[in-house]
This record gives structure tokens, sequence and C-alpha cells, in this order.
């Protein structure tokens, strides 16, 4: 009994030890550079996002914020990488929807589980898509793109940026909900998509609602819809889903900040406090809006948790129902 007790009490006051080290560790917390990883190659629109909260965080915490593009298997590689970095709060993901919810279905030999590898921080921001027409193809509303597939099934080249994204996504979830057949053309991202729907190689493209404004308002391209619950600030005079006929066809990239899991929560609280009071500032907002043609957005890693929790099983049923594959 007596040596039972001494490796109790030996026990305890490693346990002890541990928990003050773990405790000092947060409160010294950042005494070192933080690196942001990106899942996407330079210039898109989780490159930039993670730039602008790079740039505002470092002035916050006092430490610099290296920003690190990891592309690679659509957001994956980068994805992995956090989830097995060390959870010490210095490797962060500026996340996407496709790697952490819409594409865990679709991806081969996805090496990572979101809801158990990695720690949620918050959500930081949301995109409206709109569905884009060449003007060739001369249909001006989401119901004539409809109609013309029903004439014509499987003839119309729709783009996407990658496989498993949530622009993939929704086209396959239009095709299941109006019965009708496209051939779906992946790109790597949504440069080389654009240039495609602009050189007539594709009929339409699925981007985000910033990509291909310029070109709508030239007129050089027609929008058929956004797919937003409420029309987009940007393209207000452009139709939604549930305005064309189809409630409940709703798609809006997000992307959140997460942290490899196990990292203190004392850190993770930290980084919330200070990314929700950057994401509230007018100078961010009006940024995200303006430039990027996002909304800024925040969460309790709570919050962001079950958010993404959700969106994992809405889109595995749409995989599953529509049949989708990886391309």
């Amino acid at each position: 009994m007596l040596q039972i007790g001494k490796r109790l009490s030996h026990l305890f006051v490693g346990l002890m030890l541990a928990l003050l080290a773990a405790t000092a560790s947060a409160q010294a917390y950042p005494n070192k550079p933080i690196h942001f990883i990106i899942p996407y190659a330079p210039g898109g629109i989780n490159d930039v996002l993670g730039r602008v909260l790079g740039e505002q965080l470092s002035k916050s915490i006092g430490q610099a914020v290296i920003v690190e593009n990891r592309p690679g298997a659509g957001g994956s590689v980068a994805t992995a990488m956090v989830a097995r970095a060390k959870p010490d709060g210095y490797t962060l993901l500026i996340g996407a929807s496709a790697p952490l919810a819409t594409g865990l279905s679709l991806y081969p030999n996805i090496n990572y589980d979101v809801m158990k590898d990695l720690a949620p921080v918050t959500l930081i921001a949301s995109s409206d898509l709109v569905i884009t027409a060449n003007p060739r193809l001369q249909v001006n509303s989401l119901q004539e793109l409809v109609a013309l597939a029903r004439a014509k099934p499987g003839t119309v080249k729709v783009g996407v940026p990658s496989a498993g994204s949530m622009h993939h996504l929704i086209i396959e979830e239009l095709r299941l909900k109006a019965n009708i057949k496209f051939i779906l053309v992946p790109y790597n991202s949504e440069a080389p998509t654009l240039n495609a729907l602009l050189g007539n190689h594709i009929d339409v493209g699925v981007f985000n609602i910033s990509t291909p404004a310029a070109h709508i308002r030239q007129k050089t391209l027609t929008p058929l819809v956004v797919t937003s619950k409420q029309r987009s600030e940007l393209l207000p005079g452009v139709a939604t889903t549930a305005e064309e006929g189809f409630p409940g066809l709703v798609a809006d990239p997000w992307f959140a900040v997460m942290a490899p899991a196990g990292t203190p929560r004392e850190i993770i609280t930290r980084l919330n406090i200070d990314l929700v009071r950057i994401l509230g500032s007018q100078e961010v907002k009006k940024r995200f809006a303006n430039d990027f043609g996002v909304s800024a957005i925040s969460s309790t890693p709570e919050q962001t948790g079950a958010f993404i929790g959700e969106e994992i099983a809405h889109w595995a049923k749409v995989v599953k129902d529509s049949g989708a594959k990886f391309e």
C-alpha cells in the first residue's frame, strides 16, 4: 500500500508539473512566428484572406505571421499537414470548405479526420457563388439553362475549379434536382476555369462571385443565378436559386482557421479572441467585401465545429444521392 501511495503521489506531482508547464506555455504564447498554411496556390481567395488576417494578427500579437502555400489534392495536402503538426498554436490552417467538408466523400486516400485531427478556431469568411454562361450559349437564367440541358442532354459543358469543391457539388445537386445531364469539366483553380469560359472551351462556369464580376459588368459573360439564400450585393440584379425555382439549392463556400487537435484550450481561446476582433473591424469587413467579394464572419470554436459537422453530413448526402465521382 505504501508503494502504491508513493507511486500515486509521484504521478500527481508529475501531472501538476505538466499542467503548470502547459499553463505557463499558453500564457507566454506566442513567443515566436506563427505559420498560416494555405491549401492553394498564391493569388487565390484562401491566400489573400490568409495574408490579410496574417497582417492584422501580427500587429495584434507582436509576432510575425508567415504565410506558406501548400497546394495539392484539392487542399487536402495542406490540411493533412496541419492535422499532423505539433499542437502548439504555431501552425494553423486557413481552411476551405472543400478539404474540410464537401470533398471528403470524393477525395481518394484522405489521411485525416476533420472532426478528430483538427481543432476549430473560428470561421472567417463566406462567399457567394455565381453560375455564369458564355453569351454564345444564349441562355439568360437558370431556368433557361435547365431547359437547354433537357432539350440537349449531355451536351452543355460546365467548368468547375476543382473536383470536390462546393462549385462542383452544387452542379451535381442541380443535376439531381432537375434530372438533367451536363459534361463536367474540372480545373485546378478559378483562373483557368474563367479563361476556358472566355475562350469558348466550356459553356458554363461556377465561380466565387468576385472572379467573373468585371466580365459580367462588361457583358462578356452572362450571370444566370447566385447560389446564396439572398441576392448578392455585388450582383444585385441576379436572381437566387430559390427565385429560379430551386429552393434549398444553396452553396456558400466558407473559410475557417483550424489548429491541430490537442492544441491547448488557452491558445485556441486567445486566437479566437484576436481573430474575432480583427474580423469584426470595419477595415477588414470592407476589404473582404470590396477587394475579394466575400463576407467577413466569425464564430466560437464550438460553433465552428458544429457547423463543419453539419456541412460534412449535408455534402456527403449530396455525393451519395447524385453519384458524384472524383475526376
